[in-house]
């Protein structure tokens, strides 16, 4: 694993965990997955997971 990959994994990490606490109050809140399923866990999965990928780009860039 090169340090790009492994800062790019630590970024996604870093906006990912606070997310799942956020689904399952709107899970407890909404009485159901419908609405954390469908938007808030892909909403919160996208975010990082875009972030981890300008991390990879802006590194290849730099290198």
């Amino acid at each position: 694993m090169s340090a790009r990959v492994a800062f790019a994994f630590m970024v996604f990490t870093l906006f990912h965990a606070p997310c799942q606490a956020t689904i399952a109050a709107i899970r407890r809140e909404a009485g159901s997955w419908g609405w954390a399923g469908l938007f808030s866990a892909r909403f919160s999965l996208s975010i990082p997971w875009s972030l981890a990928y300008v991390v990879i780009w802006v590194g290849r860039l730099v290198s």
